[in-house]
């Protein structure tokens, strides 16, 4: 069970994270615990301790009223102004690069905490207005320590909504948005790629797979954001078999279609326990889902080069981070798809996946977006000889050389003159001995 309560942990924490109210709420409530304790300090004369210059103490009540609701006025209007601001920014966000970038525009921390801090100023503004109030009855002092913070925090919001405006109009430049989702990719990979270090040598051993399997279907629609391997492998053990996950994160799953396999014939419990290990949601996540971190940036470019938006300077610039997002890949170990007991018994086998899929999933849509521009067909190019270069491994080289024989043929279709053409078929010759057959591939494809 606790790993199966990480799991469900993970997906509620990444659902909070990427929401508008729930740094804002902690905000808030951080505020109204700042009030009652400054209101209980200056009532138990604390404040008189600290000795508030002359010109910092208000010791008349309607002038402590006056003050506090003009900071409170300000900030509800402020707090109002910035939330139209947001939707506009998002509205705009969603045009210009899609509807699914929606999600990392809302995990942006800096809007949270200043939309939080606006709203939570309001409500301690409130708390300590209320305790004048009912102290004007039968004591005509001022809570000099809740009001002089009051003051401090409207100097703060102010310089907050300087920030906050500053900080949209660069939150929605394509450089910015690009950036931001790059940071997510390269999050990702490090949460799911092992380092080569820790990655266990599996290659050379044989493993002996039941020859009867029983299906496990899909109790839900949705799309598969987790997979709980961990609670999966102790499953398996409890009933002494082999479970076969036959999905991926990322991956469409429909009511009844089989989502695992097991070798032994299990109870309707067991079942139950391996349907929930298959967490569904309404959208796709970063929690497994790497494919999904390259689809944002494939996004990006592809909408900055469709005839409407027509900005392959922005594409460009996508290339550049899928390309540091595949050399990131590239250093690190692919995920085991096999998962042991304690005892070094087989439990759990996941589909495999290999650079080559990677590749593949970044590439194979925006490939044909890109044939449309040879300026960014060209830097396509030569990301990928860059990559050879750096490639570690002769499944990696072999991987990137399809994708640049690939080009080739795209190449083949554009309407180029000849010096373009040369070029792209110069810079395919340039590759060395070990990539002949990609080369003659390609220079057929040119031809």
């Amino acid at each position: 069970m606790p790993s199966r309560l990480t799991a469900n942990v993970r997906r509620l924490w990444d659902y909070l994270t990427a929401s508008y109210w729930f740094v804002p709420v902690g905000q808030v409530m951080g505020y109204a615990s700042l009030a009652v304790l400054f209101v209980a300090l200056d009532r138990a004369g604390y404040s008189a301790w600290i000795g508030f210059p002359p010109a910092w103490q208000i010791s008349d009540v309607a002038s402590a009223r006056a003050l506090l609701a003009a900071i409170a006025s300000s900030m509800i209007s402020i707090a109002t102004l910035t939330f139209s601001i947001t939707i506009v920014a998002l509205t705009l966000a969603t045009s210009q690069y899609g509807s699914r970038l929606l999600y990392n525009f809302m995990r942006d921390r800096a809007n949270q905490l200043v939309l939080g801090n606006f709203v939570g100023i309001f409500i301690y503004c409130l708390i300590v207005l209320r305790a004048v109030f009912i102290r004007s009855g039968g004591d005509p002092s001022v809570p000099q320590l809740a009001v002089f913070f009051a003051l401090v925090w409207g100097v703060v919001g102010i310089l907050l909504l300087i920030y906050f405006i500053h900080h949209v109009a660069d939150s929605i430049q394509a450089n910015s948005v690009i950036g931001r989702v790059a940071e997510e990719l390269h999050r990702c990979i490090t949460r799911f790629f092992p380092e080569s270090s820790e990655q266990e040598l599996t290659q050379g051993e044989t493993f002996e797979l039941p020859t009867s399997w029983w299906p496990i279907q899909a109790r839900f629609n949705g799309i598969l954001q987790l997979v709980d391997l961990q609670a999966l492998a102790r499953t398996a053990e409890s009933v002494n078999g082999v479970i076969v996950v036959r999905m991926r994160a990322g991956c469409f799953v429909t009511r009844g279609m089989p989502i695992a396999e097991v070798s032994v014939a299990v109870d309707e419990r067991t079942v139950a326990d391996i349907q929930s290990a298959f967490l569904l949601g309404e959208r796709r996540t970063l929690l497994q889902d790497v494919d999904y971190a390259f689809h944002q940036l494939v996004e990006v470019a592809v909408r900055a080069l469709s005839p409407g938006i027509n900005d392959p300077f922005t594409a460009i610039h996508c290339i550049d981070q899928i390309g540091a997002g595949l050399a990131h890949v590239m250093t690190r170990a692919l995920p085991s798809h096999l998962q042991f007991d304690g005892q070094r018994r087989l439990r759990v086998v996941q589909p495999t996946l290999s650079f080559r899929d990677i590749l593949a999933s970044a590439l194979t849509q925006l490939r044909p977006h890109a044939a449309g521009d040879a300026g960014v067909m060209w830097h396509l190019l030569q990301k990928l000889l860059q990559l050879i270069e750096m490639a570690e491994t002769e499944a990696q080289r072999e991987a990137l050389l399809e994708q640049v024989a690939l080009i080739a043929a795209h190449v083949r279709h554009m309407p180029l003159i000849d010096a373009d053409r040369e070029r792209f078929l110069g810079a395919i010759d340039g590759l060395d001995a070990t990539a002949e057959p990609e080369r003659s591939q390609g220079r057929s494809a040119l031809a």
